[in-house]
């Protein structure tokens, strides 16, 4: 009698860790699932990510294209503005109709 006292008491007490158990197991899978799905996206956004990067290269590739074309002609007008003398700007300002090439 005293072991079917214990087998009924060892029985109920194995149904409720094999709730627990099933419930621990239910919650693990939905955070597995979660994690899978924040992996997804990561993964996703990753993507977009290199993709505008790739975008970003390339136009600052173009960007310093057009610097490099774009150094010559400033480098160019840095020097001719250096050869203007302040006698010459004075002479410009000095004429009260200059010619229309000024």
């Amino acid at each position: 009698a005293e072991l079917r006292v214990n087998l009924a008491a060892k029985t109920s007490e194995l149904r409720q860790k094999e709730v627990l158990a099933n419930k621990k197991l239910q919650q693990m899978v939905g955070d597995q699932n979660i994690a899978e799905k924040r992996k997804e996206e990561a993964e996703l956004m990753s993507e977009n990510v290199a993709k505008q990067q790739e975008q970003i290269d390339a136009r600052k590739a173009e960007a310093q294209r057009d610097l490099d074309d774009a150094e010559p002609a400033l480098i160019a007008a840095q020097t001719s503005v250096k050869s203007i003398k302040k006698r010459d700007l004075d002479e410009i300002r000095n004429l009260a109709r200059p010619p229309n090439n000024v």
